[in-house]
């Protein structure tokens, strides 16, 4: 079943308790459950971290050629 939430909305209902607004307040006018935030939060923390490792490689390549 295909997600009606892309990368792009996902990262944005994220970004949203950034500001200070509840978990709870996000997750109500966004239509999803709190399960599903954790769960979005989970995954895109790991990708972003596993994004930074992968350009810190980059970086320590550039330097070394």
């Amino acid at each position: 079943m295909k997600s009606r939430f892309n990368e792009i909305l996902i990262a944005r209902i994220l970004k949203e308790l950034d500001s200070g607004r509840s978990v709870k307040e996000v997750c109500r006018e966004n239509n999803i459950s709190d399960t599903t935030y954790y769960t979005w939060k989970s995954k895109y923390a790991e990708m972003k971290s596993s994004n930074k490792t992968t350009s810190n490689n980059q970086e320590k390549m550039n330097t070394v050629g």
